[in-house]
């Protein structure tokens, strides 16, 4: 039987949300109840994926040791996980793992999660490894001075010479998973553009939403758009799209 998510809980997350980001800002994390309130609705996703609901390991589904997936998420709540995709950083191998440097730019969400997954190029290889490793092991730089999206606290983060244990790390194009379900066959790139085009749609959203509350004030020349047959034909056009 296909899982749903009930509108209590997407309902009631929509609104924590909007609540939250009132005051979350770019120094703040997202509250508390809306991980977990995302914990609560995230049980459907995972029968969808095939994935036990009770099985942490499936998260980090490609992670070497099943012991270091079932350590990342070891402090009980849903996992939050960020990092920058672009510029990889340097990885040294090193007994037991590399030594992974560098610079990243854009992590989004880096300030509500507690682990952080980058790239870094093997010295001897080539070759991208995807390093995962807790937020609190690499410096943040408070650097997200913008006038919107300032939630996302999209700031850069370094690191030095980190070691991270090879268990910790995986080949950042694979698309073989060592545990959970069929979903995790799409492969990080693919899962990521699944978030990316979540946003794109939630910003499209919000723009069609605002410009009907434009449109129905009445008021200047947006108001005068509210007759116009071209208008409405392109509104609805707009809104098919997004909605298919």
């Amino acid at each position: 039987m296909r899982p749903a998510l009930h509108h209590h809980q997407t309902g009631s997350l929509d609104s924590l949300v909007r609540t939250d980001s009132r005051s979350s800002d770019r120094k703040n994390p997202v509250g508390v109840a809306v991980n977990d309130e995302q914990a609560a609705a995230s049980g459907g996703a995972r029968r969808l994926a095939g994935a036990p609901v009770d099985d942490d390991r499936a998260g980090h589904h490609v992670l070497g040791h099943p012991d270091a997936a079932v350590a990342v998420h070891a402090h009980g709540r849903l996992l939050v996980h960020a990092g920058a995709g672009t510029q990889p950083g340097t990885a040294v191998p090193t007994d037991g793992g590399f030594l992974l440097s560098g610079s990243w730019r854009f992590a989004s969400g880096v300030k509500h999660a507690q682990v952080i997954h980058t790239a870094g190029l093997v010295t001897t290889t080539g070759q991208a490894r995807i390093c995962v490793f807790g937020v609190d092991q690499a410096t943040l730089i408070d650097n997200w001075d913008v006038l919107g999206l300032r939630a996302t606290g999209s700031i850069d983060y370094t690191t030095d010479s980190l070691f991270v244990p090879e268990a910790y790390t995986y080949h950042a194009t694979t698309e073989t998973p060592l545990r959970g379900g069929i979903l995790y066959t799409l492969g990080i790139i693919n899962l990521g553009m699944i978030c990316h085009s979540a946003w794109a749609l939630g910003v499209g959203r919000r723009m069609l939403d605002e410009l009907l509350k434009l449109i129905e004030a009445g008021s200047g020349r947006a108001g005068g758009l509210r007759e116009n047959h071209a208008f409405q034909g392109e509104y609805a056009m707009a809104e098919a799209k997004l909605r298919a």
